[in-house]
């Protein structure tokens, strides 16, 4: 376990909390009928991260860490649920029904 490792895992725990986050309010806002603008462009604005947790979740530090995390070499007090791939998958299967969604109001 390397220092680069954890701050991998930091910032790529970073960008999961903050795009559930502006994923779980649009939803919200979606289902009562409360879209804003402001809701939107948070949306948009997020999904280059989201790229990128989906580049991380993919590739080859992904692999690294999960494989590590699952033979006890992270530790137990670093937050990661960015590890625990329920939580990415969720996220991505959300994020693109949210942008389906989007689609079909806008027509």
């Amino acid at each position: 376990m390397s220092y680069k490792q954890i701050t991998r895992i930091r910032n790529m725990e970073t960008i999961l909390d903050k795009a559930r986050d502006v994923v779980d309010n649009l939803y919200t806002a979606l289902e009562n009928d409360q879209i804003t603008p402001q809701l939107l462009e948070e949306f948009d604005s997020i999904q280059p991260e989201i790229d990128t947790l989906l580049e991380y979740f993919g590739g080859k530090d992904g692999r690294k860490d999960f494989d590590d995390d699952r033979k006890g070499l992270i530790p137990p007090c670093l937050k990661r649920g960015v590890l625990s791939e329920d939580a990415v998958f969720d996220l991505l299967t959300d994020n693109r029904e949210l942008k389906e969604q989007l689609k079909f109001l806008k027509k």
